[in-house]
Formats: structure tokens, sequence, C-alpha cells
């Protein structure tokens, strides 16, 4: 390493404990992914794992010493503006909740991974970088949710076999009841 690299990977902060919370939350939500539970059982998990994915992290990132409070404050403003910013330019069906819900562990886990990586390799423009992950790290997002296997619901008819009229789709009739 040179010296700027050793400069650099000194001032980055631990990161034992948020790798090991990402890695946690990662498996877990691909082991309970792969349960055959009631949905409203796995709304549950996402909103409790969630949560502490959310609170190990802000208070990892707050309480952290290797950083300067006008970096933890930069960094937390630019998460929360980030948010902001695509809940308001995303489909309305997307809100704080969801974005919270779905993209705040997605940005967690690729900010800590771009803090690893200027560890490992002492990049000096940690800054600009961390401004693109979060920016990155958001866009999802926007995109949708983060369980795979996610399948759009309501799309066919009654038989499965056509759609239901929606905007722009005027010519065709809804399903109509037997008489």
């Amino acid at each position: 390493m040179l010296e700027g690299e050793t400069a650099v990977a000194n001032r980055v902060p631990r990161l034992r404990f948020p790798v090991l919370c990402v890695l946690i939350f990662w498996v877990a939500s691909f082991v309970v992914g792969a349960f055959d539970k009631p949905y409203f059982f796995g709304f549950l998990y996402e909103i409790a794992s969630s949560s502490l994915v959310t609170l190990c992290f802000l208070v990892w990132w707050w309480f952290n010493r290797r950083l300067r409070f006008s970096e933890k404050f930069l960094g937390f403003a630019l998460m929360a503006g980030e948010a902001w910013v695509v809940g308001r330019l995303s489909h309305h069906s997307i809100n704080y909740f969801t974005l919270w819900l779905a993209g705040f562990p997605l940005v967690v886990t690729i900010v800590v991974a771009w803090l690893c990586l200027v560890k490992r390799f002492g990049i000096s423009w940690a800054r600009i970088g961390f401004l693109a992950v979060v920016r990155t790290g958001s866009a999802p997002g926007v995109l949708g949710n983060r369980r795979i296997g996610f399948a759009r619901r309501g799309l066919e008819g009654p038989q499965g076999d056509r759609p239901f009229p929606g905007p722009g789709r005027q010519d065709l009739e809804p399903p109509r009841c037997p008489k």
C-alpha cells in the first residue's frame, strides 16, 4: 500500500458489525422467503428485519468515531434526500414506507460494500463514490420489490385468458356475469 492509501484505509470505519448485519439480513431474507407462509407473516418479517437493519446501521453510522460529524450528517442527508426524491418521482404506489421497507436494505448493502472496497483497495475518492453508490442503490426502490419471484397480480381476467381493460384499453369490455 502507498502512503495515501494507508491514510484512506485508516479513515474508513471498522466494518465487521455492518457486514455481519447485512449478511445476516440477506441470508435470513432468502431463508424466510423460501418457506411457504401466509402473506401477513412474510409482511411482519419484512417489517421486523428492515427495522432491525435500519436500527443497526444508523446506530453504527452515528456512533462511529472514525467518521467526522460532517461526514455522518452529509451521508445521512444524502440517503434521506435521495429517498425523498425517489418517493416524489416514482409511481404513486411507491411511498416512503415501501422505500424504507424495500429500498433502505438495498442502499445499506451497497454502502457497506462500497466502504469495504474503499478499505480494501485504499480508494481515495470515497466521498464521490459514496454519492454514486447511494444514487445507484436508490434506483431499485423505483423499480419494485426486492423479493425474488414477485409476480404482478390482477392482470388476467377471470378465465385467465384476457386482461381487464386498463388505462388506454377502452376497446375491451369488462367481464359480465351470466344471467
